[in-house]
């Protein structure tokens, strides 16, 4: 399910795009599916990978037991058998910290993978609505021979300013809330791991990690600058250079569209001016 994520959301991304022609307050929600690019297929093969992982550590659990147990009282008694004894606890402890740990992985990612895929599936969902409000002003648009145009678009713009843009921050915010939990329950689960495996013998767990690091430092820098271009791509996308935040805005028709706040100060509304005929077109909202 999750290995169309990437192909779905780059989806939302072009097609609300391209409504974003016509509907320039669209380009408020391209700035943040931007922003929101993400493939949760990624995360759900890691998953399965650590899941593998914790299984055959869970094997490996009751593989030291059974190995204790098998070797006879009378065959071997004394303080080296209760010193292999103390060791092989301790060897079980370590593998047990490593298993949950790994299971802790496992269910992160999955749980990662499912909320950014509900995440996709919402940009989906708010793409299709941009289609059909494109519809919607082409319709009204050759009902009246053109002359309702303007109108058309200043209405779904104050739609998309007053509900979908509102709505989409509101999702985009709580996702990124719950990635965050999850990824301090990964960390907390991590140092409480490593000092568990110092404690019952391991001392040199802080450095296996440290060099278990050394191969994603190469994957870790490319997505941190990948990370640091969508950034600035998506918030530029938005970004009006004389104040407000929905530029740049494309010409459309002639003309260009900018934001402002009607007589009551409560809600936006927007002026077409530059069409045409030079002529600025009435204030809608």
């Amino acid at each position: 399910m999750f290995e169309d994520g990437l192909g779905t959301a780059q989806t939302a991304l072009y097609t609300s795009m391209g409504c974003a022609m016509v509907l320039p307050a669209a380009w408020e929600l391209v700035s943040m599916m931007y922003l929101c690019q993400c493939d949760p297929g990624a995360y759900w093969k890691g998953s399965e990978t650590w899941a593998d992982t914790a299984k055959k550590l869970h094997d490996l659990e009751k593989d030291i037991d059974r190995i204790v147990k098998d070797i006879p009282d009378h065959d071997w008694d004394g303080e080296d058998r209760k010193a292999y004894e103390e060791t092989m606890k301790d060897f079980k402890t370590q593998v047990g910290l490593s298993a949950v740990m790994a299971d802790v992985t496992h269910y992160v990612l999955l749980f990662a993978a499912v909320t950014l895929y509900i995440l996709i599936v919402i940009m989906l969902v708010i793409s299709i609505i941009l289609v059909a409000q494109v519809v919607y002003v082409g319709i009204v648009a050759a009902s009246t021979m053109g002359t309702g145009y303007w109108a058309a678009v200043g209405e779904i713009c104050l739609i998309i300013e007053m509900e979908l843009v509102p709505m989409f921050v509101t999702v985009t915010e709580n996702v990124d809330a719950l990635m965050n939990a999850a990824a301090a329950i990964l960390g907390t689960t991590l140092v409480a791991d490593i000092a568990g495996q110092m404690l019952s013998g391991n001392p040199g767990a802080a450095l296996d990690l440290v060099q278990a690091q050394v191969p994603a430092f190469d994957a870790a820098w490319r997505g941190s600058l990948q990370r640091l271009e969508r950034n600035l791509t998506g918030h530029a996308m938005k970004w009006d250079h004389t104040g407000g935040p929905k530029l740049p805005w494309p010409v459309v028709g002639g003309g260009r569209v900018k934001g402002g706040v009607d007589s009551g100060g409560d809600s936006p509304s927007y002026t077409f001016t530059g069409d045409l005929t030079s002529e600025p077109s009435p204030e809608v909202g």
